[in-house]
């Protein structure tokens, strides 16, 4: 009797690959594996479609004209590039990412509505020309997902954030050596999203002393800085002239001298004792403060909360290069400047993005600043904290459950 043919699944689980047999690819589990009682895992692999720097499908039966032939690509409002047709591995479980970000997560992502209407319309638009956008989107998404569930549920999302992130990785690198300004908007979006991932990733961050979250915390800001150097020092203005973009490139236009709370501008004193240093520190740490006074002025903090996340990241992409490197080195001005962009985070803690990130960043400076220099902690120590909440970090160098405080604070007296 012939062997039964039937149709390779390409895309199926380890363990029917092993067994050659064909694989439904219903995930997290297989029906194959749940019925052997076996492990069931799905190996990413990434379309071989992106050599070409698109994610492209062969025309199918189901996708052409009634007379036969096959429908032109659709191009996007200007005309200027095609909207390229998504990727013969897509499934339910994009479907449902996609679902998500346009019913959920974008609502998270800013707080006016025109704005939020731009990661729906506008963003999602270059999603579908540049794939990259798109998978690193849906990973967003799936982070989004994970945030609300138990950690029994949410280990299968945080698994799929991976795999789409390292495709989009994968898409990004034949990107990033040809930047220009039909590319610029969306490697911009890329960028900041890729940030955006690693902050909000608690899989990433679960268990970690404060000297881990320190780490990692740098490591964010070094990935949010390859905005400015990849794209926004020569792209920026062409990014800004776009209209369309308007709504996520333009910023609150606000100069100094900046009305900030007192306990602010004695940061510059902490800079004039630093003299002694040399310029260049001198020059990073003007930049950081100034830019730490921008962003108190224009978001209000500490008198208001916040549920997104837009402009808090504006200053560790505004930050220098130089001055990440001074808190790498753990230099005591970088870490004060740092714990009072912590002590801003803190009252982000709303937004599933940021959550408990900016007291555990406050607790992981506490714990590495030498004590002599433990006064100038003292204000955001007050601002975070209600009856000694805010844990000695000295005497516990391994807390990772940080209490989430009231956010409705009045500036604390010095």
């Amino acid at each position: 009797m012939p062997r039964r043919t039937h149709k390779k699944s390409r895309t199926g689980c380890g363990e029917c690959k092993k067994r050659h047999i064909k694989c439904d690819e219903h995930r997290p589990r297989c029906v194959n594996c749940v019925t052997a009682a076996s492990s069931c895992s799905f190996e990413y692999t990434t379309p071989a479609s992106y050599s070409s720097g698109h994610i492209t499908r062969a025309p199918s039966a189901s996708s052409r004209q009634l007379d036969g032939s096959t429908p032109a690509t659709p191009s996007d409002a200007s005309g200027s590039r095609p909207v390229q047709a998504f990727n013969t591995n897509l499934n339910l479980d994009h479907l449902e990412l996609f679902h998500h970000f346009l019913m959920d997560t974008a609502n998270t992502m800013a707080d006016e509505v025109h704005q939020r209407e731009c990661y729906k319309t506008i963003v999602i638009r270059e999603a579908m020309a540049y794939p990259f956008l798109m998978y690193q989107i849906l990973a967003v998404a799936a982070l989004h997902i994970a945030t609300g569930l138990p950690s029994d549920r949410a280990d299968h999302y945080y698994h799929r954030a991976t795999e789409l992130q390292s495709a989009a990785m994968a898409g990004f690198k034949i990107h990033e050596a040809r930047v220009d300004k039909k590319s610029a908007f969306a490697q911009m979006l890329f960028s900041v999203l890729v940030g955006l991932h690693v902050i909000a990733d608690r899989s990433r961050t679960r268990g970690l002393d404060h000297h881990g979250f320190m780490q990692h915390f740098v490591h964010c800001v070094r990935l949010m800085q390859g905005v400015r150097v990849l794209v926004v020092d020569d792209w920026w203005e062409e990014i800004r002239s776009r209209p369309e973009f308007s709504p996520i490139s333009q910023t609150p236009s606000l100069g100094p001298p900046y009305d900030v709370p007192p306990q602010l501008e004695r940061l510059k004193d902490l800079i004039g004792n630093t003299a002694r240093l040399g310029p260049e520190p001198v020059a990073a740490y003007t930049k950081a403060v100034d830019h730490l006074h921008w962003l108190f002025a224009i978001t209000g903090v500490p008198h208001r909360s916040y549920e997104t996340v837009r402009l808090v990241l504006a200053w560790p992409i505004r930050s220098s290069s130089e001055y990440l490197t001074l808190v790498e080195q753990r230099r005591p001005e970088a870490l004060i400047i740092l714990a009072h962009y912590a002590l801003a985070l803190h009252f982000y803690r709303g937004s599933w993005v940021i959550s408990d990130s900016g007291i555990r960043l406050l607790n992981a400076i506490d714990a590495e600043l030498n004590p002599d220099w433990s006064s100038w902690l003292d204000w955001p120590r007050e601002l975070v904290s209600s009856a000694g909440t805010l844990q000695d970090a000295r005497q516990d160098t391994n807390m990772t459950n940080m209490q989430i405080l009231d956010p409705q604070l009045e500036y604390a007296t010095t």
